[in-house]
């Protein structure tokens, strides 16, 4: 096994939207781990002391990256993934490449100082695969995540909405039309 991670100052986080967003589109493909949508929020609701961290495995994948994250620090040797309240996830992307643990533990090696724990929050089971418990590693339930699933498509699900629902986004589509303000749907 042959990975290793890089950890960069979040002053250098503009300079790794290629590679997060790149892995974004590998992997989950959600919006709200986009790399716009952590640049906001670390903007926002960050304290400038949280690291941008890139893995690579260089025997499978030459220099592609195979997992990223935004990790802070939360007291002495102890660090967590970026995840103000604001925010529906935790900064992490990751690959099935590598299992978690190692990812894990690569990550706990190459965080500076001394290191006591690494806490991975908000992870949501259908983009990261929870890793096995064992040694110094344990994982704990948080909450349900909610899931829509729009099998047939969003026309199909948008129709099984209720009556008043759709007349009441109508209504306000219609009003701000009437405003002379553009509204758009992307997906």
């Amino acid at each position: 096994m042959n990975i290793s991670w890089t950890t960069h100052p979040v002053e250098q986080w503009d300079a790794l939207r290629g590679e997060w967003d790149a892995l974004n589109a590998r992997t989950a493909r959600l919006p709200m781990l986009d790399f716009d949508f952590w640049s906001l929020m670390q903007r926002f609701f960050g304290t400038g002391d949280e690291l941008a961290c890139l893995c690579y495995d260089k025997d499978r994948d030459g220099d592609a990256v195979i997992a990223s994250a935004m990790v802070r620090p939360i007291g002495r040797g102890r660090w967590e993934t970026f995840a103000p309240g604001q925010a529906p996830l935790g900064a992490w992307l990751s690959t099935d490449v590598q299992p978690p643990g190692a990812l894990l533990k690569a990550l706990s090696e190459s965080l500076p100082g001394p290191f006591i724990s690494l806490g991975l929050t908000r992870l949501d089971p259908l983009f990261c695969t929870r890793p096995e418990h064992g040694g110094n590693l344990s994982t704990l339930d948080y909450i349900s995540t909610g899931q829509i699933v729009c099998d047939d498509g969003f026309e199909a699900f948008w129709q099984r909405r209720g009556k008043n629902l759709r007349h009441n986004m109508n209504r306000q589509r219609n009003r701000l039309a009437r405003e002379e303000i553009q509204t758009r749907l992307r997906t």
